[in-house]
């Protein structure tokens, strides 16, 4: 049998950092995230709210499509993060499309708006 390491009552398991000698600030995640507020004004364009019930068993979705070519995948990447987190409900980008579950237009809307784009269809 292997003799036991001494733990040590000054060190709290919590309260230190592993990495803390290497010097990193910041989240490498959040430094790879494009600013959506400056790009987004320049850019903004018209978005359709589409909603669709078939082949999803019942479920509504709602499909936030027409994305200006001159925003990238990244830039819709962290819209429909947002648009989530804004509306409470999951969701997924596939092919420059948004498509967030549930039936909440009047949400999804509102939340894109925001953003500057001016939206058409579902109301």
């Amino acid at each position: 049998m292997k003799p036991k390491l001494p733990v040590f009552s000054e060190q709290t398991p919590l309260l230190q950092s592993p990495f803390a000698k290497l010097g990193i600030t910041g989240s490498p995640v959040e430094d790879k995230l494009p600013s959506l507020e400056e790009p987004l004004a320049k850019i903004c364009g018209r978005l359709i709210l589409k909603k669709e019930k078939a082949h999803r068993s019942g479920k509504t979705v709602l499909i936030v499509t027409s994305f200006s070519p001159k925003i990238s995948k990244e830039v819709i990447n962290c819209l429909a993060k947002e648009a989530k987190i804004a509306c409470g409900c999951g969701g997924t980008v596939m092919d420059r499309e948004i498509t967030l579950q549930g039936d909440q237009p009047d949400r999804v809307r509102k939340f894109f708006e925001s953003k500057g784009f001016r939206v058409d269809g579902v109301r």
